[in-house]
């Protein structure tokens, strides 16, 4: 995927004010002095673009990936890793009726599916414990009350048993990965002292 300044400013590559935007809506639950450092390493890719890539096209998972190592390289963990997660499409924020006008996060399940030749249970289900583990302090400030989405649950489901997948495996597997989710989200509320446990909604369904 290309990034692009659609803008028509001139003045700039417009990487900067991209980025800026991208940080403060995915993570809005930071201190504002990790903002401020992020807004420094934001005008620092805008230079290495301005200055490697002519100032008007980069690759849009390039800018995240480079973002995200520059925040990493400042002391600013948390902050990469989630920009990290939501940049490149693996975890999005949405809000559906059902979630009464509550965030509700969203994992796309097809993003950490492998290779056909090595569909890897393993590797999914470690995977997917590291991004609840690192969405979990989105719910602190409400105590846990809130919302997983999983989208692509059936097709995961499908390409980590691979071809010859019974539709009852199929079922069964996609069930087991929505117990999974909840399972680790009522673990860190026991560790977090959360109130609630987010609910875990089959997006599929």
């Amino acid at each position: 995927m290309i990034w692009r300044n659609t803008g028509g400013d001139e003045s700039g590559s417009g990487v900067f004010d991209h980025l800026v935007l991208q940080i403060e809506s995915m993570c809005a639950m930071e201190s504002e002095t990790d903002i401020i450092d992020a807004s420094e390493v934001a005008r620092a890719v805008e230079c290495f673009v301005e200055h490697d890539c002519g100032g008007h096209c980069a690759d849009a998972r390039a800018l995240v990936l480079m973002t995200s190592q520059g925040l990493d390289s400042v002391g600013n963990t948390g902050v990469a890793r989630r920009f990290l997660l939501h940049g490149t499409g693996l975890v999005k924020p949405s809000e559906w009726e059902v979630t009464h006008g509550e965030t509700m996060w969203v994992i796309d399940l097809k993003q950490l599916t492998v290779r056909d030749d090595a569909p890897l249970e393993l590797i999914f289900f470690t995977g997917l414990g590291i991004i609840i583990e690192t969405l979990s302090d989105m719910w602190d400030a409400s105590q846990g009350r809130g919302v997983l989405g999983l989208r692509h649950v059936c097709g995961t489901a499908e390409a980590l048993l691979g071809t010859g997948g019974k539709l009852a495996d199929i079922v069964s597997l996609s069930d087991e990965i929505r117990r999974h989710c909840h399972d680790r989200l009522d673990r860190l509320r026991r560790d977090r002292g959360w109130v609630d446990c987010p609910q875990v909604l089959n997006l599929d369904i």
